[in-house]
């Protein structure tokens, strides 16, 4: 395997289109009377619309990530990029950042400074996310996507390693301990989704606090989560051809996942991060292949080594989903390259150059079958032991405080159809894949449970993780919470996150 160097260059026309397309958007009407509770409002919608087209500079922030060390590499047939960031601490220990849904490798950037005192930092982008496109074929759920990324790892020349994940990245963080436990001292978990799993007396012992969240988890994100676990490729269209759409459909989960939940996204996260997140959505055109690790999660009836999925790499003769472009194939394997975005002929495209120059292994890349899901499956089936588990609770932190922990960043992701993310009984125990059965304990629910220390950083206004469930599946030896930030806590409260995921390897290394 070859790891090549990365630049993110994107064409001008494709800076044109996006502005063309944000003028000419036919706008749709809001009810009087209604708010954030139905969708993203349309004064809200049009206001950060027209900044994107006039204000946001794409160039100035194309600059600024370019000015991390970027490559990519194929592995299991599936192009990976990623940023690698060596420190200059001689006792740094390697640790790979996972981004989730509808994050890229982005929004670790707060981060970058503070933890690469003591680590160096591999952060990918998530098969199908972003420039680790285009998508191989189906099959790449948590624990393909984890076995790839042990796969990296060890290309770099890392032996020994932690992993950190949050929202989807702590659902494939756990499996990397369990593909290749001898390897990963620790994995560290943020936005964690626990499950029951129907097991007798998994309610009792509950406290408020976590009764609380488990009520919160009802309806928690049940409307995008419905449509992109079930039907991923009829939503692409609308999102890959209106950029308008695409906006609208990740700024809600900014609103809806982050603290303070009464306020906008912007009281929370940057405005122009936030747009650089979205732009690289839409410039990559991965809109459809990010919400197919829904389809894959939900729907595949078993991620880890004991369960029986097959996890070959696609052959030759596999399509590609249509909604992803080959912009990242480079003609060859030795030929260092560049993004430009579209190509002439109207898709993204892959600009190589033969300079031969190639970054294999740790030093030099460090610079400063496939397995379908049913498709008769519901979609709605185990999401994995992403982020429960069991044993010692080692440590444990508070932090401070601010906003009102009962409030929930759930807050207006309601009523959505169909079922419920835990709504699992014992009579649905053996039903994997039933409507709404998130927790529906199939195979995923026995499986082995992980050995490898495990961390979890807990956002009290909004995350809806509890701990006895955890408890089951994981190895805890750490477990803090803090009365502010939220989902997307690396870029909300950069400095908690990194003195609490530095803290957890601490004893680690």
């Amino acid at each position: 395997m070859t790891i090549r160097p990365f630049r993110i260059e994107v064409p001008q026309q494709d800076l044109d289109d996006l502005r063309t397309r944000l003028a000419m958007t036919r706008w749709q009407d809001q009810l009087p009377g209604t708010g954030w509770e139905r969708g993203v409002p349309l004064d809200y919608l049009k206001n950060l619309a027209e900044y994107w087209r006039t204000g946001y500079d794409w160039r100035a922030h194309e600059a600024r990530l370019n000015e991390l060390p970027q490559f990519t590499t194929t592995i299991d047939g599936q192009n990976i990029h990623f940023a690698h960031i060596r420190s200059e601490n001689p006792s740094a220990l390697p640790l790979m950042l996972l981004h989730g849904w509808p994050g890229t490798f982005v929004m670790f950037l707060d981060v970058i400074e503070p933890l690469s005192r003591d680590f160096h930092l591999v952060i990918p982008s998530l098969p199908g996310f972003g420039f680790s496109t285009p998508l191989s074929g189906p099959g790449w759920d948590p624990a393909r996507t984890a076995r790839a990324f042990t796969q990296l790892m060890a290309l770099l020349g890392y032996d020994r390693y932690g992993v950190q994940g949050g929202d989807s990245g702590s659902f494939i963080a756990p499996e990397m301990g369990k593909h290749a436990p001898d390897h990963v001292v620790g994995v560290h978990l943020n936005a964690a989704i626990t499950f029951p799993v129907g097991q007798e007396g998994e309610m009792d012992g509950l406290t408020e606090e976590e009764r609380r969240r488990w009520d919160t988890m009802q309806n928690f994100n049940d409307g995008y989560l419905q449509t992109q676990s079930k039907r991923p490729q009829t939503v692409s269209y609308g999102l890959h051809d209106s950029p308008v759409g695409q906006l609208a459909w990740i700024m809600e989960k900014f609103k809806e996942l982050t603290d303070p939940v009464e306020g906008l996204p912007e009281d929370s996260l940057d405005r122009d991060l936030m747009l650089t997140n979205v732009t690289i959505y839409w410039l990559t055109g991965t809109a459809g292949s990010s919400a197919q690790f829904y389809y894959e999660s939900m729907g595949t009836a078993a991620w880890s080594e004991s369960g029986p999925t097959d996890w070959t790499a696609p052959s030759s003769g596999d399509s590609v989903p249509s909604e992803t472009s080959d912009w990242a194939s480079a003609p060859d394997a030795d030929a260092a390259g560049e993004w430009d975005g579209a190509s002439g002929s109207g898709g993204p495209g892959w600009s190589a150059s033969r300079s031969g120059a190639s970054a294999s292994g740790a030093s030099a890349s460090g610079v400063s079958g496939s397995s379908a899901s049913d498709p008769s499956a519901s979609g709605s089936g185990a999401s994995g032991s992403g982020a429960s588990g069991s044993g010692a609770s080692g440590s444990s932190a508070s932090g401070s405080s601010a906003s009102d922990p009962s409030a929930s960043c759930s807050g207006v992701a309601g009523s959505g159809g169909g079922g419920d993310w835990g709504d699992a009984t014992a009579s649905r125990a053996s039903n994997l894949g039933g409507v709404g059965d998130w927790g529906g304990a199939g195979d995923w629910a026995a499986a082995a449970r992980g050995t490898v220390p495990t961390g979890v950083l807990v956002s009290k206004p909004c995350d809806v993780t509890i701990r006895p469930w955890a408890e089951r599946d994981h190895n805890i030896v750490h477990w803090a919470e803090y009365d502010k930030g939220g989902h997307f806590f690396a870029t909300e409260q950069p400095a908690l996150f990194a003195e609490d995921v530095t803290t957890f390897f601490a004893t680690l290394r």
